[in-house]
């Protein structure tokens, strides 16, 4: 799914490993059937995916889908300002 997500331009999906590993294309599932291969647990729960929190880097559509994208891209992520103190 990642793949085509890239294809299309959908530039809020970030790009990490491509391999289950790292969680940057943490998407939820809103409808649709699929089937995921092996994810990293520290990335993905069991209690996640039962709720269809994937990854899409290991998820292959089986019909048409809708989705969320979960994880903020680098370039959009607001960091809080911070103070140093003397």
């Amino acid at each position: 799914m990642l793949s085509a997500m890239i294809r299309a331009g959908k530039a809020d999906i970030t790009v990490g490993c491509r391999g289950g590993g790292c969680g940057s294309c943490k998407v939820e599932i809103l409808s649709g059937r699929y089937m995921t291969l092996r994810m990293s647990r520290e990335r993905v729960s069991e209690e996640e995916e039962m709720r269809g929190i994937v990854l899409a880097c290991r998820t292959m559509p089986l019909s048409d889908m809708i989705l969320r994208v979960l994880r903020v891209p680098p370039w959009r992520e607001l960091t809080a300002p911070t103070s140093e103190s003397s």
